[in-house]
């Protein structure tokens, strides 16, 4: 996880450049409508932040699986491995017992392994949506890393982040719009409960693998 960590912190290295330049901006007389861009450009960046991050941890699980069949996997995992195989169909064969045991049949007689994270990406979503504190819980339980209990205020940033981006990249607002009446301070701290997020989540999953979570029982 050295990797996903160390591209975390570059990114966040980023955007403290960022609301740095903000703060720097703030002192020049004339430059208000400069700023609320600036503004709407560190939602977008933190929102990045989460995304890639995420897709970057779930690789790693992928990664480690990836060598394993169908019957050397946890149960979370076959399902995965299950709506892989079925692609666009999934929701609907998932629940037809017969699909199943004809899938599962086919994964035992070819020793077909858990997909390569681009090519499960190729036929499934790894969520729908986009992400906050909540949804990152759906995606770790999904593989079945330990549900996290995300502090109350560091949630609600996130969740503030993920709308004001999804208002900006929609056209719901502006770039000047989406950064009018934010406070630096407010952003600052916005950016350390997305860290710690997403930290949390980093060091949950690197307990699963190191546990060999996504291994079925003895």
């Amino acid at each position: 996880m050295r990797g996903v960590i160390v591209d975390l912190e570059d990114r966040e290295y980023s955007i403290g450049r960022l609301l740095d330049h903000i703060d720097d901006v703030g002192e020049t007389r004339g430059k208000v409508d400069v700023i609320v861009v600036l503004k709407s450009s560190v939602f977008i960046a933190l929102y990045n932040n989460i995304e890639a991050t995420v897709y970057s941890v779930v690789e790693r699980i992928h990664d480690s699986a990836s060598s394993l069949t169908y019957d050397e996997i946890a149960a979370p995992l076959r399902m995965k491995m299950l709506r892989y195989s079925f692609g666009k169909t999934a929701s609907a064969f998932v629940k037809d017992q017969q699909k199943v045991s004809e899938e599962e049949l086919k994964f035992r007689t070819t020793s077909q392994t858990f997909p390569e994270f681009s090519d499960f990406l190729r036929r499934q979503s790894l969520f729908s949506g986009n992400v906050d504190a909540r949804k990152l819980n759906v995606i770790g339980v999904s593989y079945g890393v330990a549900k996290l209990a995300f502090s109350r205020q560091d949630a609600d940033k996130m969740l503030w982040v993920k709308n004001k981006r999804n208002k900006i990249a929609h056209g719901e607002q502006s770039m000047s719009d989406g950064g009018q009446g934010i406070k630096t301070s407010d952003l600052r701290r916005a950016a350390i409960s997305v860290g710690k997020i997403l930290r949390d989540f980093i060091c949950a999953v690197e307990l699963y693998l190191n546990e060999n979570g996504y291994r079925s029982s003895p």
